[in-house]
């Protein structure tokens, strides 16, 4: 199993909102969230903020796993679909690439009970040496 770095375990934030942390042996990362209440924006969905949330919090997990530390440098976000109160989101981040400064990943994210893809998001990240 990969390492999760140690200033990664202290993140109050993803804790304060509620993020699950999934570390697989085989290269590949998740993080996970509850819909609830807090997460909800005016519409009654989950706020998109706190689904970017999630998604960077993957992001920064599969970025930071063999003991450099990275640094995000451009994020994009697609929001494909809506996810209700009481929805499980699921982070499932891809390596699409992985150079000596900079990595790039590909974060879908999936509502658990319907299947639905709720967005997808691509993170290119500096790997400090």
């Amino acid at each position: 199993m990969n390492e999760l770095a140690e200033h990664l375990k202290n993140d109050r934030f993803a804790d304060h909102i509620g993020i699950e942390r999934v570390l697989c042996d085989d290269g590949t990362w998740t993080a996970r969230l509850t819909v609830a209440e807090t997460h909800l924006n005016g519409l009654n969905v989950a706020q998109g903020g706190a689904i970017f949330t999630l998604a960077d919090y993957a992001f920064a997990m599969a970025s930071n796993t063999d003991g450099r530390t990275s640094t995000g440098l451009q994020t994009n976000m697609a929001f494909i679909s809506t996810a209700p109160l009481g929805s499980i989101l699921r982070a499932h981040v891809r390596e699409v690439s992985r150079r000596n400064t900079i990595s790039i990943y590909e974060i879908e994210i999936h509502n658990e009970q319907t299947g639905q893809q709720v967005a997808l998001f691509t993170g290119t990240a500096f790997r400090i040496k």
